[in-house]
């Protein structure tokens, strides 16, 4: 099996649209999602050249922001948020990009696992930023550093 990320396609946003509406962590609607393609901003996470995913990103100069990854459940537990985030530092060094950053919410404890294991740390806390059910939650901040000539974490 292949995977690969690359530019999502217009002719993909419904099936992501549809992807995020089933998330309880993703508040990205179908014209968030075209805006973020407009922007180039939108990555489809591609399995056997199928979409599988998305990823969104921000870039400044020399600092990237993962804005969300998501992974289609039915394909979930193989390894796919890992390997898109592997591709994605790969590709950010390549633009000169030195810094991540994220925020997740501090009880989403598989989405945290999977950032520590990668290198990430926590560098605050955004108290009660995100409305989960009727509650209002933390989010870590966190940071990763790329250091170009290193070998990417592929778990």
């Amino acid at each position: 099996m292949t995977f690969a990320l690359d530019q999502a396609q217009a002719c993909e946003l419904d099936y992501l649209a549809r992807l995020s509406s089933l998330c309880a962590d993703s508040t990205l609607g179908l014209y968030a999602l075209q805006g973020y393609q407009n922007q180039g901003a939108l990555l489809g996470l591609y399995q056997d050249k199928v979409p599988v995913g998305f990823l969104v990103q921000k870039i400044v100069l020399d600092e990237a922001e993962l804005i969300q990854v998501l992974v289609d459940p039915r394909y979930c537990n193989r390894g796919l948020a890992t390997s898109a985030l592997a591709h994605w530092h790969l590709a950010l060094l390549k633009l000169g990009v030195c810094q991540v950053f994220l925020e997740v919410r501090q009880s989403n404890a598989s989405a945290v696992a999977l950032y520590k294991r990668l290198g990430y740390h926590a560098v605050g806390v955004r108290k009660n930023y995100y409305h989960y059910g009727d509650q209002l939650v933390d989010a870590w901040l966190m940071s990763l550093s790329l250091v170009p000539g290193a070998e990417p974490i592929t778990l």
